[in-house]
């Protein structure tokens, strides 16, 4: 959708850095891939908001995901954005489980913070407590508990919108703190007010500050699945357990749960994958 965006910007004079992001239409294009009911719906519409404010934090090329961990009838629930600002996410639930043990189990579980640099194996990880209740309240808790940086997060989800607001202290910034506080007061009402545009929601709340905004930023849905993944889960699953599928089928099919996409091989692609290997 042309209209999502991100707009990262800055308070001149205030050590205080932020983004505003708008993902409607990539938020959209996720959902439609499954019939997700209402609470899994907004859950995981909002990892994807809060991904993709979170990775505007990364000063080198990668991918941030937010997975959920002890979900109990939740049985994955996970959000990806990279430095491109792709976007992509899925979902799994148990059927019989109804709404309210749904929401019981996404806040009773953790969300895994993982960051994977495209430049190097390693990966950092860290753990959010959803126990608030409240994801942007989680986050925002761990900012304030694992980095000592002060961090509103807003985020806004319904059938028709996907926005999202953060502003944080920069690190060791020597601010005073009347200013941040009164800062995270007027933004208490915010939500109704995110669907405008950067420049002008900034003017709303913070009309005599010096505020030096950036380009805007596309978002997007962008799924990374190919054949060469599929034929590397074809060899991770083994010759013998392919021979097995392929003795009561004409083709292995796996579909990506990303985006549906639908692969196939048969038994020639499957020998040749296994001789080349």
């Amino acid at each position: 959708m042309k209209d999502d965006g991100l707009r990262r910007f800055l308070f001149v004079d205030k050590q205080i850095r932020g983004a505003h992001v708008q993902m409607a239409g990539a938020v959209k294009e996720i959902m439609q891939q499954h019939h997700y009911p209402p609470v899994i719906y907004t859950a995981l519409a909002q990892c994807l908001v809060a991904s993709t404010l979170l990775v505007t934090r990364l000063k080198f090329k990668g991918t941030l995901t937010l997975q959920l961990e002890s979900g109990g009838t939740i049985n994955l629930l996970v959000a990806k954005c990279n430095e491109k600002l792709e976007v992509r996410g899925m979902a799994r639930w148990e059927d019989i489980a109804d709404q309210q043990q749904l929401a019981v189990d996404f806040y009773s579980g953790r969300l895994v913070v993982t960051i994977s640099p495209d430049n190097s194996s390693s990966q950092y990880q860290s753990i959010v407590d959803l126990g608030s209740g409240s994801l942007s309240r989680a986050l925002e808790d761990y900012f304030l508990q694992s980095e000592q940086l002060p961090t509103v997060i807003i985020i806004d989800v319904s059938k028709r919108a996907a926005n999202g607001l953060l502003l944080q202290r920069m690190p060791d910034a020597d601010m005073d703190n009347l200013f941040w506080n009164e800062s995270k007061k007027r933004l208490e009402a915010i939500e109704e007010d995110l669907s405008e545009n950067t420049e002008r929601l900034l003017k709303l709340y913070f009309s005599e500050e010096d505020i030096q905004l950036f380009e805007s930023e596309f978002v997007e849905f962008a799924c990374h699945c190919g054949f060469d993944k599929v034929e590397n889960a074809v060899l991770s699953m083994g010759k013998a357990e392919a021979d097995s599928i392929l003795a009561e089928k004409p083709v292995i099919a796996i579909t990506c749960e990303y985006c549906n996409q639908e692969y196939t091989l048969d038994r020639g692609q499957v020998d040749k994958l296994f001789y080349k290997s």
